[in-house]
């Protein structure tokens, strides 16, 4: 039975997994959310929970920051995140027209006849292949040609689209510009802006803010064609049909390999959730890896493991990484776009760690043949896939050590 609408979140969940999709929008099995309020007061939340409560509530600023005689908080949590970011945007004063979330098309959606309807439920969808999609534009603006330059974006008809994205970790995290052209909601959004404005393409700027202890943000800009998004919505759309002709939960098959994404999927067993799906040997080294480091492998951790993945030695990164911008002070009003941000500060390198080297095999024997070589043979790539295993579990220490000085030395100067 086709759904009353599509959206960006639910195309992409059903792309990572059917059965996923179909617990959330056919079963109706959802996490409940919390208000970041409610987690400042001591509501009980798992991780998940509080990373969408803090994004919304960050959201909720920079919306007050756009908004004609709202107030911005920028004290609390929330403010001082997205004041790490808010140079990267246009700045009120800058900009002679502002969009801020608002809905994409213009065509009415059929009634919300669901149990609970939701009171911030879209009321109208825009038609793309024939699916009606829905979800709002963090921001849409028309700016001044000195702010467009002071930017540094290509944007020659002054339209700006923008999108804030809360992270733990922009390095893990963020959309290279290649990946946001082929990103389903920043395609989706430019077919809107498009259609709306009458342009042939608009910019688009994602800004990703870091929500841990140091204040960082960063852009993500790419030009979207009206023909190209198009062109990338095409599967997207083949896709939302496929799930729109699933009958039942039990229909949707299982894809193990999405059950460590994004920390974990929240409907496995594993977390109290009801799908039973066996997870790969290769999937279960990614989740344990992905789980024991708290922030982005260094440059030459990162060059092990890949190394490690590929069965090879470990190769030296190819370039030195930039030194990290230090957490800048939040304000209690906004400064001047150009003020706002964080201060960059050098970081002393660390010397690599070194990862056990694999054990030399011994030398060949005879090979052996029929079913004693077929035994032997498995039992040598058991062996290679427990090596495989024991290296990662080697280089996840080893950044985990790396995570743990980091924070010494953090505490150290605090203190």
């Amino acid at each position: 039975m086709a759904r009353r609408h599509h959206s960006p979140s639910s195309i992409k969940l059903g792309m990572r997994c059917m059965h996923a999709w179909a617990l959330c929008y056919i079963g109706g099995i959802r996490e409940p959310e919390i208000l970041w309020s409610a987690i400042e007061a001591g509501a009980a939340c798992t991780s998940r929970q509080r990373a969408t409560a803090l994004g919304k509530a960050m959201h909720t600023v920079l919306e007050a920051w756009y908004t004609p005689g709202a107030k911005p908080d920028w004290r609390g949590l929330p403010g001082k995140v997205a004041n790490s970011g808010a140079h990267l945007l246009p700045h009120p004063t800058k900009c002679e027209l502002v969009a801020v979330e608002q809905p994409i098309g213009n065509v009415s959606l059929p009634p919300d006849t669901s149990v609970a309807p939701r009171p911030d439920a879209p009321t109208v969808g825009l038609d793309v292949g024939g699916v009606l999609w829905a979800g709002f534009k963090d921001l849409v603006a028309l700016v001044e040609p000195a702010e467009i330059k002071r930017l540094g974006v290509d944007a020659p008809d002054r339209i700006l689209l923008s999108d804030y994205k809360s992270t733990a970790n922009i390095a893990r995290y963020a959309l290279t510009p290649a990946e946001l052209l082929t990103d389903v909601q920043a395609n989706l959004y430019a077919i809107d802006v498009c259609e709306r404005y009458h342009l042939d393409s608009v910019p688009a700027r994602w800004v990703y803010f870091e929500t841990k202890k140091v204040r960082r943000a960063e852009p993500r800009d790419a030009v979207i064609t009206y023909a190209n998004a198009l062109d990338i919505m095409a599967p997207a759309v083949t896709l939302a049909r496929e799930l729109d002709a699933i009958a039942s939960v039990a229909d949707a098959p299982k894809n193990p390999l999405a059950c460590g994404d994004y920390g974990g999927c929240p409907h496995h067993i594993s977390a109290g959730g009801p799908c039973d799906a066996r997870r790969s040997l290769g999937g279960l080294i990614q989740a344990r890896v992905k789980k024991e480091t708290a922030m982005a492998l260094s440059p030459e951790v990162q060059a092990k493991f890949d190394a490690l993945k590929k069965g090879g030695a470990a190769a030296a990164p190819a370039t030195t990484p930039a030194p990290a911008p230090d957490e800048g002070a939040g304000a209690a009003t906004p400064a001047p776009a150009s003020k706002i941000g964080g201060v960059a500060k050098p970081r002393t390198p660390r010397a690599p760690r070194q990862v056990p080297a694999k054990p030399t095999a011994p030398a060949s024997a005879p090979a052996a043949t029929g079913t004693v070589g077929a035994v032997l043979a498995l039992q040598a790539e058991l062996s290679n896939a427990q090596a495989i295993a024991a290296e990662a579990e080697a280089v996840a220490e080893a950044a985990n050590a790396d995570v743990a000085a980091v924070l010494d030395k953090i505490r150290a100067a605090v203190a």
